[in-house]
């Protein structure tokens, strides 16, 4: 099948986008933590990855280009990654550790704000089991 140099171009550019697509994924994915596991969760979770960003591509391909994959949309998608890794993954780094400090402050008020109830039911109980125990240790002198 005969492209125009127009939907060659739009290809190229959908590519390079896909591309940079599967690099803020892998990013997520490292935030996570993958790479501090054993060498052996590492491999599977890398190989996982890359299994279901093969898919991704084929299935996008398959919808845009009729599933023919070509060379210029391999290399589109290796510089759509290139590109993301050398602009913006240091960015995303940094707002992602931001986002999820905030998570982590949210998250910890609102176990606050769920555990405070039980705190003010086991006060009374608290003290009561705190004079018993001083009790037991005067007792024995």
């Amino acid at each position: 099948m005969i492209l125009s140099m127009t939907f060659q171009c739009r290809l190229f550019l959908f590519s390079v986008v896909l591309g940079a697509a599967g690099g803020f994924i892998y990013t997520l994915l490292t935030r996570f933590n993958i790479h501090g596991r054993p060498g052996l969760v590492k491999n599977i979770c890398d190989m996982v990855f890359w299994l279901m960003f093969a898919l991704i591509v084929f299935l996008c391909m398959l919808r845009v280009n009729y599933g023919e994959i070509r060379p210029f949309s391999i290399l589109g998608i290796g510089l759509g990654m290139l590109v993301y890794h050398v602009l913006a993954e240091e960015y995303v780094r940094k707002a992602l550790a931001f986002i999820f400090a905030i998570l982590a402050k949210i998250l910890g008020i609102l176990t606050e704000i769920l555990l405070t109830p039980f705190k003010i039911l086991l006060f009374p109980a608290k003290k009561i089991i705190f004079s018993i125990k001083r009790l037991a240790k005067s007792s024995k002198v």
